[in-house]
């Protein structure tokens, strides 16, 4: 049987042209480099994405990771005519199929032909009768289910389809900067907005000095499992302990975490500038931080020029992990203990952007963020 891949996407099918053009383009680039080191070879049909390869499972698994992807299918390929269709039909259900039970043909055209998908489901359910009479025809509840596409001059017979992440390619949006601190909650951020299709560049802040590497070879550790989504991911790792150890030094506690949190979104807007890229996403702090109010966010914010954008704040604890588990599932360190400033509330609306500014200047907070702008770290990941 001549094995291929196909894959199907959603949201890039509702573009008009040419930008749907474009964006499965960039799908297709996208799975390219997924796909490197496996024996492949990638066209475009419209409507799917057909990957030619003598490892089916294994690449219609691994592709259905790659954002944009809505889901794949394991498929054998035929010639467009019914009795091709028959005849693989058939091989198909005595080999991927169990001989007793219920079944049902679900049939799909696009092109021109002399049968329609109704004679198709007809034919092929009758052929595998003739030959499997233990088989029985359930349309509406079947054990098991035979798809056949047909597209143009060519048929595609599988039994499976598997979810994909669905959104947009990354590369359809423009890039965003992430603090990423090695946390399920800042890894599932990062994984939304690359499915709207923004290439992301995590961003580490790392608290600790120099010689503790622990907590940093952690973080590379986790933020390495983001490669089975993207494989052109580069992690930025920025010394960030002379910078919270002088705030903890010379500020108000019930200011620390305010200003701890505007100097690190201070700092990525840095790092954004210098990679082109336009906003900055955070995820963890809103979970760890869950009592923060609208009012912090904005004092926080009023720090940057660039939109902060937070995935994650509608969700609790739970439901983030929800969307890890359907995405694949990872693993996260049990010791994995992030380190987000707490942000105390109360009263905070009493305090003056103009106080908070005042306490910046005084810790020379430019001159930090340029010493630590030198000395950034990048990891490429995978």
């Amino acid at each position: 049987m001549h094995q291929i891949v196909l894959v199907r996407y959603d949201e890039i099918a509702l573009k008009k042209q040419p930008v749907r053009g474009r964006f499965e383009k960039i799908l297709i680039q996208n799975i390219s480099q997924l796909l490197t080191g496996t024996k492949s070879k990638i066209r475009r049909k419209r409507g799917r994405i057909l990957i030619e390869t003598p490892r089916s499972e294994e690449v219609a698994k691994r592709a259905t990771r790659v954002p944009g992807v809505a889901s794949t299918s394991p498929a054998s390929q035929t010639s467009a005519s019914l009795e091709k269709i028959q005849d693989l039909a058939v091989d198909v259900v005595e080999n991927l199929l169990r001989g007793e039970g219920t079944f049902a043909v679900r049939a799909r055209r696009t092109g021109s032909h002399d049968f329609t998908s109704q004679d198709v489901s007809e034919e092929v359910g009758s052929k595998i009768l003739e030959r499997i009479p233990s088989l029985s025809v359930d349309l509406d509840n079947p054990d098991q289910e035979l798809f056949v596409e047909v597209r143009g001059d060519k048929a595609y017979i599988f039994t499976e389809k598997l979810g994909g992440v669905g959104g947009l390619p990354v590369g359809a949006q423009e890039d965003s900067v992430a603090i990423f601190q090695g946390d399920q909650a800042s890894f599932t951020a990062i994984l939304l907005m690359l499915k709207r299709g923004s290439l992301v560049h995590p961003l580490f802040l790392n608290p600790k000095s120099g010689e503790e590497d622990s907590l940093k070879n952690q973080v590379i550790d986790t933020a390495n499992q983001l490669t089975n989504f993207h494989s052109d991911l580069k992690l930025k790792i920025a010394p960030f302990n002379h910078i919270t150890s002088k705030i903890s030094r010379e500020t108000p506690k019930k200011l620390m975490g305010i200003i701890n949190w505007r100097t690190a979104l201070r700092f990525a807007e840095r790092i954004a500038s210098k990679l082109g890229a336009k906003a900055i996403i955070t995820g963890g702090e809103s979970v760890q931080n869950s009592s923060w109010t609208l009012s912090d966010l904005r004092m926080i914010e009023e720090a940057v020029e660039i939109p902060v954008l937070r995935p994650l704040i509608g969700f609790e604890n739970g439901e983030i992990g929800g969307i890890i588990n359907r995405m694949g599932g990872f693993d996260f360190p049990e010791s994995s203990n992030p380190v987000y400033p707490e942000v105390i509330s109360q009263n905070l609306g009493e305090i003056k952007i103009k106080k908070i500014r005042e306490i910046e200047e005084s810790l020379s907070i430019d001159t930090l963020l340029k010493q630590a702008l030198q000395n950034v770290e990048t990891h490429t990941l995978g």
